[in-house]
């Protein structure tokens, strides 16, 4: 498929097209038998930043893994090359196989760990550390948060050069804040947000009061699992002797590769 159409069968059958770290593209590289093959993942050039790569999500991540020479500029999607687990830009409307994902939902570690020590834990066993950018994902961090040991539980919220932002890119448009507010311009220990559990509310720690410093307070982290675990394959032109309208040609095909 183009990497557009397979950005749209991932939507429906799955999440999205699959996030790739390295080490992921390490596993995803590992079956020998399409050594040479590109094959789709969810990253392509921003269309209000031509310079800017971004994942299909909207996520923005600086990239480190590109192959020697790549990304040259000239095309405007993103594939992982199977013989050097490396990433490329590929001509967009090229067919190529594709990887799509499935995002698990909040997971809690029984674990007490301050801010820092969270974003590893969860980084090194999962994904990230956990947004809460909707009330959906609201309601269920709550409900996911019942039996956690603290009142307060870490999240991937984070102040930095002027501005608080989820560590995933997710927007910020949905808030809820604490009583307090949202600090514009906190001191270097008000940075790191946690999850009120019994208020379902973000609160950032500061020190005293319902509040206490990031460096020293320990908490239970919200982690969260992307799993880029899907590859659909490429297969050559079939003749399907069957009188369809195009629409319903395309879906039977869809579902026919999906099989």
């Amino acid at each position: 498929m183009t990497w557009k159409d397979a950005q749209m069968c991932c939507r429906k059958y799955h999440d999205d097209l699959s996030t790739v770290n390295k080490e992921e593209a390490q596993l995803l590289s590992g079956n020998t038998d399409f050594t040479y093959r590109l094959n789709w993942i969810g990253l392509y050039i921003s269309p209000n930043n031509p310079g800017e790569w971004i994942w299909s999500g909207g996520e923005v991540e600086a990239i480190d893994n590109w192959d020697s020479g790549q990304p040259d500029d000239f095309e405007e999607c993103g594939g992982l090359k199977q013989s050097t687990s490396k990433l490329h830009d590929i001509p967009c409307s090229q067919m190529q196989s594709f990887y799509c994902m499935e995002v698990v939902g909040p997971i809690l570690v029984h674990q007490n760990k301050t801010w820092d020590e969270a974003l590893d834990y969860c980084r090194k066993k999962y994904t990230d550390l956990a947004s809460v950018s909707s009330e959906s994902i609201m309601a269920e961090v709550i409900n996911n948060t019942i039996t956690s040991q603290t009142v307060y539980v870490w999240t991937g919220l984070r102040f930095m050069a002027g501005h608080w932002f989820w560590l995933s890119g997710d927007d910020l448009q949905y808030k809820s804040w604490s009583p307090e507010g949202e600090l514009q311009c906190p001191a270097r220990n008000l940075r790191c947000g946690a999850l009120n559990r019994d208020e379902k509310t973000i609160w950032i720690w500061t020190g005293g009061g319902n509040t206490v410093e990031v460096s020293s307070k320990l908490h239970i982290a919200l982690c969260f699992w992307i799993l880029p675990i899907y590859r659909m394959q490429v297969f050559e032109p079939i003749l399907v002797h069957q009188n369809k309208m195009r629409d319903e040609a395309m879906d039977y095909c869809r579902r026919k590769t999906l099989t």
